[in-house]
């Protein structure tokens, strides 16, 4: 398995099991939640879809430096942006990289790592997934 931080861990060419993709989601950086979200995308790079390509997708899970999501096909090794539908009705701009792609023979998930870019909603992202972090600790408490 590659140990480049930069390298996207594609599993899309043989079956998975739940427990592998299991232990692959469970490699996190910051807090993730579940919450109902859409998320358009719009591939910009990739090895194996032709840039420009559309789809949109559910979103599984958030973090401030991520989202798991389930979209209509595999996004292998691609660079991506997107509008993410929030609950306040505002959508938000995000740049990402495809980290990880998985199926289980029918249905595909994907990690994506938000990326600071010029003109994109990164620090509103970062402030609305740490407000998700805050309420859902608070509601443990």
């Amino acid at each position: 398995m590659p140990t480049s931080s930069k390298t996207s861990l594609v599993l899309s060419k043989a079956p998975v099991t739940r427990m592998l993709s299991l232990l692959i989601l469970r490699r996190r950086q910051d807090p993730r939640h579940e919450i109902p979200l859409v998320a358009y995308i719009q591939v910009i790079k990739s090895d194996v879809h032709e840039a420009g390509l559309t789809m949109s997708a559910k979103v599984e899970e958030i973090s401030s430096s991520g989202l798991r999501i389930s979209p209509a096909a595999e996004l292998d090794q691609a660079e991506i942006e997107m509008f993410v539908s929030i609950p306040s009705g505002h959508r938000l701009f995000l740049a990402a990289d495809v980290r990880w792609s998985a199926t289980d023979g029918e249905n595909w998930e994907s990690g994506l790592e938000v990326i600071d870019r010029n003109g994109t909603d990164f620090r509103a992202w970062h402030m609305f997934a740490n407000e998700i972090n805050r309420v859902r600790v608070a509601e443990v408490s």
